[in-house]
């Protein structure tokens, strides 16, 4: 299952990121900007877990790209889906801690360290030599800016966004879309706070005030709102001067074709077509064979028997879906099924080709 996770969110991340473009390129509103990006960013996480969802409809499968991810393994017993799926969560582990660390450094800002005006829980902090240096107006820009964030609640929905990317947080169209989400939020808090500041061309001079009293542009903060971070500076003064107009319908029609045509790519997705066992075919023969382990105290026990195992032999000559019919005892069952594991077989064929086979495999336990 993460395997198709991660084959089928490969390519639907950046196709939503290319559809999100898509409807930031028609000049909608900064908050429709805002709403896609946010959609796309959940998006690009729920469609490649739909792709999951059993689909037992006939006309659907028919849509469906199938691609079978069961990986045949070596001799050796090399699977590469397990070294992918341990890499994986290897790196999900690691963005974790990174998001942790993240939060962490958090705790040690103050108006000493910080590089530019910041909001993060319910703090506002502004940077000492920015308080003392900046002129009046720079300073009231940059606190409204900040209240409107905090009004918002920005900070939480970051945190948000956040953890419900974690699960694609290293695919680079998730990074695009945070960039954009945090330049459109930014757009739509300038948009907001204009209206309360009462003259947006003066709260438009505050900006650029702040931003030279600021100079050279610092690095973007991690996890904290900045009113600097993130941004394209230009563009922000531009639509605070030419406002976009205020009508969202054609936005709201762009959001719905994207909730619509979203969902649709799961038609297309990857997913696990397991083949059924063949009844007709020429059965596997054993290749390769480890004893099962007989522990000493059931044997002075004398706790001996068969176990009956049910099983399938792969094209690959694994034995999977391993199932007990007759049990003996707990440990030895287990011991029987860990030692099927490692069996090789030269696979059933039909016609010469190598197909599933279903079998039934006998391990006996007798006292020495």
């Amino acid at each position: 299952m993460i395997v198709l996770f991660l084959l089928n969110s490969l390519w639907i991340a950046l196709a939503v990121a290319l559809l999100c473009a898509c409807i930031e390129r028609a000049k909608v509103h900064p908050l429709i900007r805002e709403w896609t990006w946010t959609l796309g960013l959940v998006l690009a996480v729920a469609v490649p877990l739909g792709t999951l969802l059993p689909q037992r409809s006939p006309a659907l499968q028919g849509f469906r790209f199938a691609a079978v991810v069961s990986a045949p393994a070596a001799a050796s017993g090399f699977d590469w889906t397990r070294v992918l799926t341990a890499a994986y969560v290897a790196a999900m582990v690691f963005a974790a801690i990174r998001l942790l660390w993240r939060w962490t450094r958090l705790r040690r800002l103050d108006e000493h360290t910080i590089p530019v005006p910041m909001t993060f829980g319910r703090q506002i902090l502004l940077p000492a030599r920015f308080r003392s240096e900046a002129p009046p107006l720079a300073i009231e820009a940059a606190l409204a800016h900040e209240r409107t964030h905090l009004e918002r609640r920005d900070f939480a929905r970051n945190i948000a966004i956040e953890l419900a990317t974690l699960p694609v947080a290293l695919h680079p169209a998730v990074w695009y879309m945070k960039s954009r989400l945090a330049q459109a939020r930014e757009l739509v808090c300038d948009d907001l706070t204009a209206r309360a500041f009462g003259d947006r061309r003066r709260y438009a001079q505050g900006l650029v005030e702040a931003a030279r009293a600021l100079a050279p542009p610092p690095a973007p903060a991690q996890l904290a709102m900045g009113m600097l971070d993130h941004t394209d500076f230009e563009e922000r003064i531009m639509l605070l001067n030419h406002p976009a107009p205020r009508t969202l319908r054609r936005g709201y029609g762009l959001l719905a074709l994207m909730v619509a045509v979203a969902p649709a790519m799961t038609l297309f997705g990857f997913y696990y077509q397991e083949d059924e066992p063949v009844k007709d075919a020429v059965p596997p023969r054993l290749i390769y064979k480890e004893e099962p382990e007989y522990p000493e105290e059931l044997q002075k026990d004398k706790v001996a028997g068969t176990v009956v195992l049910g099983t399938q032999i792969s094209p690959a000559g694994l034995a999977e879906k391993i199932v007990v019919k007759r049990s003996l005892h707990p440990q030895l069952d287990e011991s029987a099924v860990e030692a099927l594991k490692k069996w090789r077989f030269e696979p059933g064929t039909k016609d010469g080709v190598a197909v599933r086979v279903a079998a039934t495999v006998e391990i006996n336990f007798r006292m020495k």
